[in-house]
């Protein structure tokens, strides 16, 4: 709650403010000694203001030039990367994607164990090592991501579910 500097004069702003804070005390009239600060316009004490203006004017003071990212910083999920060991492909799963569908697939199409756990040194080495190679991810409708980490993740209670959220839904 604030009360803007052109408020100050206004005794409807000014009583409604002391009934807001419980007061029945009203006033009748503002005290004559209120001066305004200040009261001459920067204009008058400025020496270079058209200077301080037009530097004032290129100032983008709420950063509006930059395009919002709301998405939080973070590294990329190395570690949840899953590699063939000769066919080139390496697949990124995107939490709530279909990724044991993927894996599944990935191990139908190489009979040798699939790479996990990679670090980002691993990552190198297996780039380095498979040339040409493949990158991909799958993605789905964000209703169904949504839909499938509730299921899993809200509605199981297996390791690796949200307990904590589970129980906040449920009391809430």
């Amino acid at each position: 709650f604030y009360i803007a500097y052109e408020d100050l004069q206004d005794l409807e702003v000014i009583n409604g403010l002391a009934r807001f804070l419980g007061s029945d005390e009203k006033l009748a009239a503002h005290d004559g000694q209120l001066k305004r600060q200040n009261p001459s316009p920067i204009s008058e004490k400025v020496e270079n203001f058209e200077e301080v203006t037009n530097a004032l004017a290129a100032l983008d003071q709420f950063n509006l030039s930059r395009t919002p990212n709301f998405e939080p910083r973070r590294g990329a999920a190395v570690p949840t990367y899953i590699a063939t060991r000769d066919a080139g492909l390496i697949f990124m799963p995107v939490q709530g994607g279909p990724t044991q569908a993927i894996s599944d697939w990935l191990g139908v199409l190489e009979p040798s164990p699939l790479i996990q756990g990679m670090n980002q040194r691993a990552l190198r080495d297996w780039k380095a090592s498979h040339q040409p190679h493949r990158s991909f991810t799958v993605v789905r409708h964000p209703v169904a991501r949504a839909f499938e980490t509730f299921v899993t993740k809200i509605l199981d209670t297996g390791p690796g579910s949200f307990l904590k959220i589970r129980r906040t839904l449920r009391n809430r």
